[in-house]
């Protein structure tokens, strides 16, 4: 620990918001949504202009961003993006995470696909971590979770740029937190919505969504949404069928409650591979490296591995629509969901909220062209956190001294339980030749390198295992750490303080701490080889501080510092712990620097958000020793909202980021550390899985600077259309920095039409029909050791329409 962490430990521990109302703070981003469009000038401060939500019960999440601080007032770098905003250009009717879709309204959200699966988009490189309405969602690693998004519960969700704060908490390495908050039951009227979306490449989704008052007191929502996916891309499919309730009782006597829960059946192909070999031949041209080996020739690494160019074929053209995917891989899951949350108003200065969620998934998924197989035997996990949210005023007669002190202070627990069997020898990708094969005979288990894997104790990560109970050729790696192999239980207790303090109208400190006790068990799984066993049993007990002072000279301008010190722990790949972890993996330091202003101008229609920032992480690296990053930089955002019919946006970031491998001994670790057509001209073998010498390396997979933009415009006749565009600048695909993604950018448009109780939206994708590229892995993502062996082809220009009937 440095002397600059000692002195922040030693200062005063509280925090940086509270969740309770204070009628000096202004009104709430509840209040915001609902009223954004009834008047011209947006009437709460810092609020992104939104279209108002439906008119529902207030949802008892104890977490609306920085709960009733005005986006103005909170001194982070916080998005609120509404059910509107969600459909706007399309992002709530993907069977996925769409990794553009947040890019278009958040510069730093840029993502990578996260194989398909993941469920929470990135923050300056990093995935940020998902909660659910408020309770931290745990079972994932990396915002991946192994099962596609359900985009079918959610109706908002807050995003918030670097560490989460002390009532919040995070178990594993946070650059982000995406907090989604799920439908709401009307308590008004009885009202729903059917809808129906197909659209180019056999895609179709339905979806019915109803809810009333029961009695004056209850009322309900049920939404079910299905879906059969086909893809531009060969052998891929998504389809989906999930159900969601939510029952709320708001009683006069100042208790309320909402039960709600969600249960979803999964068939889907996992996306662990797209197009292999990228060259810039492949990039520019469309030219495809061809030329293979007999699979039994097939090996990874340095040794008995020929040289390409003993075997290479000539530049071939190849489809875009071509993936590295077997059509006899795929996956299946289930998931499930409930969710308890109560608000007790004891009176006006003192309100006592309850939280409980429960998360069950179970999954099982394979991959045969780098063999990447999963088994998740029924996860669950319990969070649970009770709160005491207090306003504390002060103030003297005949003194302009006032006090203010909102405080939330309380407990959460959290319980974990992972049995997961996971294959991670997937470094052969750029094995298999795309144009001249077929895609059946791309299956790993036919190579030499695989067999001499199997039931092999001195192989990497302990061999390869059958699975217990598993279908055949499904195996695991018992001793590949973070990669996922588990058989672990945890549980944690955190007590929690956060304060906010009002000295007068223009001073204010946020003050926070949040001590998070773990107890660790694990083992490898059963089917582990004596020999092989493996166990760990651990105490730790992780810190997390912030203070952020704030200065307001008048009610439309705010300028603040914020620093939060945050010890994480790293996690297999479901979020459980590995029986190799050790001390280092228990104490991953994360720290945010940030310095912001936020104008709120002309009549409230034009917010400014300009921060300048530098975060420091530690990452995980797929089964190796987790290392130090850090990135720094600057990010600009305009909101414009002349009148109430049209939205304007503008974001600018400058995020650049380095990875410290200069303790560890060696660099970063690359499937392949040189692109194939490097490969063919100096004579070196593919998949040559090598490290890059100790040192600091800027990102890969990364734009520098991305520019991102959007237009929503609704007429008085009901006719509207939505623009949004993304520029991003260089990235390389390597440590070497030889080959890359040239710039680009990308444009997305929405038209509909609008009667009272229909709606016609029609969305045209990539409506320039770039042939854009994306890297595989993003930043700092675990991913981005396969960027020379996997890239993404970008979708062409391609139609979505969206039929929905209002009653």
């Amino acid at each position: 620990m440095n002397q600059r962490q000692i002195v922040f430990y030693l200062t005063p521990l509280f925090l940086i918001t509270s969740l309770y109302p204070d009628n000096g703070m202004g009104s709430t981003a509840d209040a915001v949504a609902e009223d954004a469009l009834a008047v011209p000038p947006i009437k709460v401060k810092g609020q992104v202009p939104i279209e108002p939500k439906e008119k529902s019960s207030f949802f008892l999440s104890p977490s609306k961003g920085f709960g009733p601080m005005d986006i103005l007032d909170a001194p982070r770098t916080v998005f609120t993006i509404d059910k509107t905003l969600i459909q706007a250009l399309g992002m709530g009717l993907q069977p996925f995470l769409d990794p553009l879709s947040m890019a278009f309204y958040i510069p730093s959200a840029y993502s990578s696909v996260n194989y398909g699966l993941g469920i929470a988009p990135f923050s300056r490189g990093y995935p940020s971590i998902p909660y659910i309405n408020g309770i931290e969602m745990n079972i994932q690693n990396g915002a991946f979770q192994g099962i596609p998004m359900n985009w079918n519960m959610i109706e908002s969700l807050d995003f918030i740029e670097g560490p989460s704060q002390a009532v919040f908490g995070a178990t594993q390495t946070s650059s982000g937190v995406t907090n989604y908050l799920t439908k709401q039951p009307y308590f008004d009227s009885f009202r729903g919505t059917a809808q129906w979306t197909t659209g180019m490449y056999e895609k179709y989704m339905w979806l019915i969504d109803f809810g009333g008052p029961i009695s004056p007191n209850i009322a309900y929502r049920i939404s079910y949404q299905g879906m059969e996916n086909g893809n531009y891309y060969q052998y891929v499919h998504n389809d989906q069928q999930n159900l969601y309730f939510n029952v709320g009782i708001h009683s006069p006597e100042n208790y309320q409650v909402d039960f709600l829960g969600d249960f979803g059946t999964y068939d889907y192909t996992p996306l662990f591979m797209w197009m292999n070999r990228p060259t810039e031949n492949l990039i520019e041209n469309g030219l495809y490296s061809s030329g293979s080996l007999p699979p039994s020739l097939i090996n990874v690494g340095q040794i008995n591995n020929p040289p390409y160019s003993l075997y290479a074929g000539p530049l071939l053209p190849i489809s875009r629509r071509l993936l590295l995917q077997n059509p006899e891989g795929g996956a299946r899951a289930m998931l499930g969901m409930l969710q308890l949350i109560q608000k007790f108003s004891i009176n006006d200065r003192l309100t006592i909220l309850d939280n409980t969620l429960v998360w069950y998934n179970r999954e099982q998924l394979l991959q045969p062209p780098v063999y990447y197989c999963l088994s998740s035997r029924g996860d669950y996990e319990i969070g649970h956190r009770t709160e005491c949210v207090a306003n504390i005023e002060f103030s003297e007669a005949n003194s302009t001294f006032s006090f203010t002190d909102l405080m939330d202070s309380g407990i959460e627990w959290h319980i974990q339980r992972n049995l997961d069997y996971v294959a991670t020898s997937f470094f052969g990708a750029n094995s298999w030749d795309m144009v001249s094969s077929f895609p059946t005979s791309w299956n790993m288990i036919s190579s030499s390198f695989f067999q001499k894997n199997i039931m092999n104790p001195h192989a990497k990560f302990g061999g390869l295992w059958p699975i217990p109970g598993a279908p055949n050729g499904y195996f695991f790696n018992p001793l590949n750490g973070s990669g996922g192999s588990t058989n672990s239980f945890f549980c944690s207790i955190a007590p929690f303080i956060q304060q906010t303090i009002s000295l007068n109208q223009s001073w204010r400190l946020s003050l926070g701490l949040r001590d998070t006790n773990y107890f660790v068990q694990a083992q490898t799984p059963p089917g582990t080889p004596p020999m092989l066993f493996k166990g760990l049993k651990t105490t730790q007990s992780l810190p997390l501080f912030s203070i952020s002072p704030s200065y307001m000279p008048f009610e439309w301008m705010n300028i603040y510092f914020t620093y939060i010190l945050e010890y994480t722990t790293d996690a297999a790949v479901l979020g459980g712990y590995s029986p190799l972890f050790n001390s280092q993996s228990f104490h991953q330091c994360d720290e945010l620097y940030e310095a912001g202003i936020k104008l709120n101008i002309l009549n409230k229609r034009l917010f400014i958000d300009g921060t300048i920032f530098s975060q420091d992480l530690w990452i995980d690296n797929v089964g190796l020793t987790p290392t130090k990053t850090a990135v720094s930089g600057f990010e600009l955002d305009f909101s414009y909202k002349p009148h109430q019919s049209l939205l304007c946006r503008l974001g600018y970031a400058y995020q650049y980021g380095i990875e410290d491998w200069t303790k560890v001994g060696h660099g970063p670790l690359e499937t392949q550390t040189y692109s194939t057509s490097e490969a063919l001209l100096f004579s070196l073998p593919l998949n040559n899985n090598a490290f890059f010498p100790a040192g600091v390396y800027p990102f890969i997979g990364w734009p520098t600077n991305v520019i991102d933009g959007m237009i929503n415009y609704t007429s008085s006749s009901g006719l509207g259309f939505a623009v949004g565009f993304s520029w991003f600048s260089r990235q390389f695909l390597g440590y070497n920095y030889a080959d890359s993604i040239p710039p680009e950018f990308i444009i997305r448009t929405r038209l509909f039409y609008s009667l009272p109780h229909w709606q016609f939206s029609l969305y045209l994708f990539n409506t320039t029909d770039n042939k854009y590229w994306l890297p595989f892995g993003v930043g700092i993502q675990a991913a981005r050791i396969f960027d020379y062996a996997n890239i993404v082809p970008g979708m062409p220009f391609w139609i979505q329409g969206t039929l929905s009937y209002l009653f």
